[in-house]
């Protein structure tokens, strides 16, 4: 299991990493002080959004994040992301290999189902695309892959390829979105493939914008 964030975690709230007699890290101790914190977090993001007229009620944990994310992200103009998010906190947990806990993740939560795109038009991911997706994703990927909805309805369209020829499309679209990730701004694209046969729009890749 991977709980190397639980340090990262530690060092930026500024907390001692607790120990075992022999020394080493107690990994148990560290996710409890973690999982205390993380209530607290969202207690107080349940008590912001309530001041914002945003009604809680009846959200669990997750949907209190995911809709604090979506506040955030649309008061500032720009998708905050979270890297203790749902996402990483599956990987941390899972006996899987990192990459295929990923495209599962993808598949079970947006597989069949079409992402809304700022300019109206929708995409899909499917098998083929959750490899794509997963494949070398680092922390700052996995945070963005957790917010695929926000980062699909606030990506701006800013053109088109076409006659490409890779893989099972033939034309790409590309969107635009900012982020800010651990107080970092960043920018990313949204790779959006144009299916070659039946003209349906897939979430092919997410890369760096330069």
């Amino acid at each position: 299991m991977d709980v190397g964030f639980l340090f990262g975690w530690a060092e930026e709230q500024g907390i001692d990493v607790p120990t075992k007699s022999d020394g080493s890290a107690n990994i148990n101790e560290l996710f409890a002080l973690y999982n205390e914190w993380k209530k607290k977090q969202t207690t107080a993001r349940r008590a912001t959004l309530r001041d914002k007229g945003i009604d809680t009620d009846g959200m669990d944990d997750a949907a209190v994040e995911q809709r604090y994310e979506e506040y955030a992200g649309k008061a500032s103009g720009v998708v905050e992301l979270d890297e203790n998010s749902e996402l990483a906190r599956l990987i941390a947990s899972s006996d899987r290999n990192k990459y295929d806990t990923i495209r599962r993740y993808l598949i079970e939560n947006f597989g069949g189902m079409e992402l809304e795109l700022s300019d109206g038009k929708k995409a899909v991911i499917d098998k083929s695309d959750a490899k794509e997706l997963a494949h070398k994703a680092y922390d700052r990927r996995v945070a963005e892959l957790s917010m695929l909805e926000n980062l699909a309805s606030k990506a701006r369209f800013i053109g088109q390829a076409n006659d490409v020829q890779r893989n099972k499309f033939h034309a790409f679209r590309y969107y635009e979105v900012k982020t800010r990730y651990k107080g970092e701004d960043g920018g990313i694209l949204l790779n959006v493939g144009i299916h070659a046969y039946d003209k349906t729009l897939h979430l092919y890749a997410i890369t760096n914008r330069k």
